[in-house]
Order: C-alpha cells, then sequence, then structure tokens
C-alpha cells in the first residue's frame, strides 16, 4: 500500500487485493488496508426514507436480499482496472455467478483517477477529462456502462466511486487547495456520470462511493476530514438527493486503540453532514493486518457507538477476504471476522470476492464452490485432511534428505504444507499456487537436513491444520 506520513490524515483505495498498496508487513510505514489485487487487467432495521432535505432512497434496503440466519456477504469491491476488458458476456457471467451467492451489489471502487487534479485515466466517456488531463491520459471509457448494463438487467445494484489520486497518501487534510479541487473533480465526474446513465440504467445506478479512505490516529484533524467529506455531500445532494454515499474507512491499532477511535470518528460525524441513509462501511483490517481478529469487536463495539450519534447513517461492514500476501483467506477466517462484526452491523460487504473469489476468475471457482456451500447452509464444510503418502531419496550432498509428501485432494484444497521436526521447529514451508490447488493430487518435495522424524503439517482452504508424523527409514 502507499506509504503514509503519520501525522496526516489520510484516506485512500483495494484486495493484497484490498484497495491498492501494500500491508503493514511489507513497509515499516503506516499505510492502507484494502490490499492488491492478485489479478491482471486481463480479464436490520429502518428503511432510509426520501424526502428534499436530503434522506437516501429505499433502494439501499433491496441490496441486501437475505432471508439467512448467519453472516454472509451481500456485496463485493471491483477494482476498474482489472475488468476494463470485459464484454458484455463476460460481465453477465460474473454477476450471475455473484448472484448465486446472494450478492447483488457491486462497488466499484473509483472510476477516475485524477493526480494533481488532471485526469489520468476514466473508465466512462468524460467530456472534462478530455481538456483536463495529464497528457497521458487512458482512456477506458467503455468499463462503466458495460458493467450498469449488464448490472440492470439482472438486478444489481452498483455503487459507483468516483475520483482517487496516489498523492492522497502524501498529503495532509490541511493542503485545502488540494482537498478543493479533488472534491471539485469528483462532484465534476459525479454529474458527468449521472447524465449519462441514470436515465438508462435508473435500478443499478444506486448510489456513490467516496473512494479516499480515511482511517483512525487522526491527529487532531477530525474536522478537516468532516468538511472534506462535505464536499462530496452536499452537491452529491443536488445531483440525486435518493443515492446514497457509501464510506469505506479502516481501522488499525497503530493510529490508537478501539475507544480513541470511536471518539475520533464521533468528532467526524459532528462535522460530516451525512444524509439518512449514507452508510458507514468500516474495513476490518484483518486481512491487510492493520488489526488482529482478536482486536475486531473492540473496535466494532467502540465505531457503533460512534456511528449511533449521526442519526440515519447505517453501519455496514466490509470484511476482507485475503491474506496480507495477496492470496484467497482461508473460509474459516473469513467466516470468523462476519461473525465477530455481525452484532454491530445491518450488512456485510467484501473487498473483495470479484477478485478472490468469483468463479470467472482463473484459479478461482475453487474458492466459489467452497463459500457457496457456505452461503448454502451457514456451516462450514467438515472435511478431513487425509494422511500422506511420504517417500525418503538422499539429497544431492550426504547431510541432505529429499522427502516427497503426496496428498489426495479430493474434496478439499490444501494451502501450505510445513514440515517440521520432531520438536516442532518449522524446517520448510510451502504455499501452494492456484495451479497446485487445482490438482487431484498435490505432490511436494523438500530437501530438508537429515534427521529420524519429521511432522508433516497440512493446512487447508477452510483453515483447518492437521499434523502427522512420519519417521525417516
Amino acid at each position: 500500500m502507499k506509504r503514509l506520513i503519520v501525522a496526516l490524515l489520510a484516506i485512500a483505495l483495494m484486495m493484497p487485493l484490498a484497495s491498492c498498496g501494500k500491508t503493514p508487513s511489507e513497509t515499516g510505514s503506516d499505510t492502507s488496508t484494502a490490499g492488491t489485487s492478485e489479478i491482471s487487467s486481463q480479464t436490520k432495521s429502518d428503511e432510509p426514507s426520501s424526502d428534499e432535505s436530503g434522506a437516501v432512497s429505499e433502494e439501499v434496503s433491496k441490496t441486501m436480499p437475505t432471508e439467512k440466519n448467519f453472516p454472509h456477504v451481500t456485496g463485493t469491491f471491483l477494482q476498474p482496472y482489472a475488468f476494463t476488458s470485459y464484454t458484455d458476456a463476460q460481465w453477465k457471467k460474473h454477476f450471475e455467478g455473484l448472484l448465486e451467492v446472494g450478492i447483488n451489489l457491486l462497488v466499484i471502487q473509483w472510476t477516475s483517477t485524477t493526480p494533481y487534479s488532471k485526469f489520468l485515466n476514466a473508465y466512462y466517456p468524460s467530456e472534462y477529462a478530455k481538456t483536463h488531463n495529464t497528457g497521458a491520459f487512458e482512456d477506458q471509457s467503455q468499463m462503466l456502462e458495460r458493467c450498469l448494463r449488464a448490472a440492470e438487467n439482472l438486478g444489481v445494484k452498483v455503487y459507483v466511486g468516483l475520483n482517487i489520486a496516489d498523492e492522497w497518501w502524501d498529503v495532509s487534510v490541511l493542503t485545502e487547495n488540494w482537498l478543493t479541487s479533488q472534491a471539485e473533480l469528483g462532484i465534476i465526474s459525479a454529474k458527468e456520470i449521472y447524465n449519462l446513465y441514470k436515465e438508462k440504467y435508473p435500478n443499478a445506478l444506486a448510489g456513490w462511493y467516496f473512494a479516499w479512505e480515511l482511517y483512525n490516529g487522526m491527529m487532531g484533524l477530525e474536522a478537516k476530514a468532516g468538511e472534506f467529506l462535505n464536499g462530496y455531500l452536499e452537491p452529491l445532494t443536488d445531483i440525486d438527493p435518493t443515492m446514497p454515499l457509501m464510506l469505506s474507512p479502516f481501522v488499525r491499532s497503530a493510529g490508537g486503540d478501539a475507544v480513541k477511535a470511536g471518539e475520533e470518528w464521533t468528532r467526524v460525524f459532528e462535522v460530516a453532514n451525512f444524509r439518512e441513509g449514507d452508510i458507514f462501511c468500516c474495513q476490518d483490517a484483518v486481512g491487510a493486518g492493520w488489526i488482529t481478529i482478536d482486536e475486531l469487536d473492540a473496535y466494532f463495539r467502540e465505531l457503533k457507538k460512534a456511528v449511533d450519534t449521526e442519526k440515519g447513517l447505517r453501519f455496514w461492514a466490509n470484511n476482507e477476504d485475503f491474506t496480507k500476501d495477496g492470496k484467497t483467506a482461508p473460509l474459516a477466517r473469513f467466516v470468523r471476522q462476519m461473525e465477530i462484526s455481525h452484532p454491530y452491523v445491518e450488512n456485510h460487504i467484501t473487498f473483495a470476492y470479484s477478485h478472490y473469489c468469483a468463479k470467472d476468475i482463473p484459479g478461482k471457482a475453487v474458492y466459489h464452490a467452497l463459500y457457496k456451500q457456505y452461503y448454502d447452509t451457514g456451516k462450514l464444510p467438515s472435511t478431513d485432511i487425509p494422511e500422506p503418502t511420504v517417500s525418503f531419496k538422499p539429497g544431492r550432498t550426504d547431510d541432505k534428505v529429499i522427502l516427497t509428501v503426496d496428498v489426495i485432494q479430493k474434496g478439499n484444497v490444501f494451502t501450505t504444507v510445513a514440515i517440521l521436526d520432531a520438536d516442532g521447529k518449522e524446517l520448510k514451508r510451502t504455499s501452494t499456487t492456484e495451479t497446485m490447488q487445482a490438482r487431484e493430487k498435490l505432490s511436494l518435495s523438500f530437501s530438508l537436513d537429515i534427521f529420524d522424524k519429521y511432522i508433516i503439517s497440512i493446512t487447508d482452504i477452510y483453515g483447518n491444520t492437521a499434523s502427522f508424523p512420519v519417521e525417516n527409514k
């Protein structure tokens, strides 16, 4: 993720696939939570009312088509660069896969990149960008309409992210000229998108997404953050008061404890003019590693208190389905994140099923099938990890041995295989690739120091681990 200066208050963009950037393990500085997509550009409660005071419509409540009594996601984020080449047929296939698991809300994380208030690209045909660009403008104007067209046909709601710029991570919210100009560009984009598509795709174009990611540790700049939000909220109300705005900040233990985070957001809400039905959809930050799963309950409990001070603001969870190294998260961990946040929120969405689990993404169909088992039953599949077959042969030198491990993956998928010594000290570890996971039999060889006994530890896609002692005979 992008570098963050702690003294500044930033907001940013997604998916290891989370927004776009590095996780805490990859950099010593504080940065965003969302993650980086690992795929290439190939491929409760009261319904909000609508009135002239700026309350959004009940359309948002229709994005939660669930009668299930267990936590599950109904929406996913999507980063546009990975879907620029998608055809109408591909969008149809993608949405059909999402709908199989109850996902009928898509959040496009951004639709234009505006470094230093000049357009670098746009995912819709922007007239303004033609004369206000960097000189290296990339026309990717077909992406948004293709998405909206398929969404309209299939009943999927789309929240459209507006502009984003990488320098967000390096500027202070005290840089008022920068903030003002970026907000103005965002509203120009919103007007263009609304005029192009709202009449054409009235059901699909359902809301807006505030692409700049805020986080706790604001160091007294809460009022400035609220003012920046107002730079979007108030003009968006003028465009269409029935379309809600969603924001998805993240939490980080480095920014202070849960109580402090709740107090900071309460101060932001005192300034920001949210409308009834707008959505505070906090990233749980477990996937990116900004907090541990054991800290999640405390942060969401305090954020819930803060949200409750802002009448009409809705609280959703953005549960992260990836790991710090950019892979799909074990299903058991992802489900646990939803279970922990569930008592505090109305709804769950994720960064980002469209990147990490969608059946039409190469190598991800197995994750879709496994999540679908959970979605259909509300239970994690009960699977056994079979005992592996092992063999030994001499290594290239006299002090080495080659241990080959074969394990059948039928009915399960294994994500890591580790070799430990008899005392449990890890000697070698292999994380499986998507190609390996697609095979019926997983076969791995390890060059090891010679011991009489080893332990083979195998972890499956659900997060289960089994250990098998073996002797070097």
